[in-house]
């Protein structure tokens, strides 16, 4: 009995070791969209297994930062909106194209997209707005052609 519970458990430590592994690898697949600080900065930590500690020395922030910032590009990688952008971009009009990039790819707020286009906040607001309109639409054509299937 005992010996069947440690193979049971050797086998979903496997099984979640896999699954963590996939994960990564996916992660570290998307983060070839973000700018090159930060992809470097993930690689370091998901595939070199630098600790925050080791990252903080190189760069001369402090660990609390990197972990912060890593957790950051982590919960980007994972929105719905990098992924869109990253993967349907041809379906994103030529004028949302560069906002749309600028935020959810690179994470930029919004204050900093609206100087670096030269354009208002209540213009960006309306680009940001139209963007999450189209994911949706988006959103709503494809599970209804699931739906056919």
């Amino acid at each position: 009995m005992i010996q069947l519970r440690s193979d049971i458990n050797r086998i979903e430590d496997s099984d979640l070791r896999i699954d963590m592994m996939q994960q990564t690898d996916e992660l570290l697949d998307r983060s070839q969209h973000l700018p090159t600080g930060d992809r470097v900065l993930l690689e370091q930590v998901m595939r070199y297994g630098f600790t925050a500690m080791e990252i903080s020395r190189l760069s001369g922030c402090s660990p609390s930062t990197v972990l912060r910032k890593v957790k950051k590009l982590q919960s980007r990688l994972c929105d719905p909106m990098f992924r869109f952008v990253t993967e349907k971009e041809i379906l994103i009009p030529r004028g949302l194209k560069v906002t749309a990039r600028l935020i959810f790819v690179d994470g930029l707020s919004m204050s900093k997209t609206a100087e670096k286009q030269k354009i208002s906040m209540h213009e960006v607001r309306k680009r940001v707005a139209k963007i999450r309109m189209l994911v949706e639409a988006h959103k709503q054509v494809s599970s209804a052609g699931k739906r056919l299937c």
